[in-house]
């Protein structure tokens, strides 16, 4: 069965270690959850940062699996690999810089070539709203840059 959570309505309801792992989901639970997961992986990366002075540093713009290691389970008991899309999520952390955490939304399809992006970039960003449900959510350095309008 294909992990991860569907808007059909149809599909069937299945829960593993106490998180739903396949099940029907509005586009409202799709970014509540996709802002919820990116807001987590930044608390684990902020108590992190208590704790040893410096953010890890992973090497450029990569899925959060690279954070894993660093992170699980001291500080978040499990890492979010997948949006509610089923897209994996995007990190950049750097020692001093900081970090930035994107989810690319319900079309799965990153809006900057994050891949090239460096400290400069991230904080160039603008902090917008949006009602467009297919626009990157970005959380930069504890707090959301780019996310959804409530709906």
């Amino acid at each position: 069965m294909p992990g991860g959570t569907t808007t059909d309505p149809s599909a069937d309801v299945l829960i593993v270690d106490g998180l739903l792992w396949r099940g029907p989901i509005t586009s409202r639970d799709a970014l509540r959850r996709a802002t919820a997961d990116l807001r987590s992986l930044g608390t684990a990366i902020e108590s992190y940062s208590v704790d040893f002075s410096f953010y890890p540093t992973i090497d450029g713009y990569q899925t959060w699996e690279a954070l894993q290691p660093t992170l699980e389970p001291v500080y978040i008991r499990r890492v979010p690999l997948l949006d509610p899309w089923n897209t994996p999520f995007g990190a950049w952390s750097r020692f001093l810089d900081g970090y930035a955490l994107v989810s690319y939304g319900s079309d799965g399809t990153p809006e900057h070539d994050y891949a090239s992006w460096g400290m400069e970039e991230w904080s160039s960003l603008a902090p917008t709203q949006t009602v467009e449900p297919g626009r990157d959510i970005i959380f930069v350095n504890g707090q959301f840059v780019q996310w959804p309008l409530p709906m």
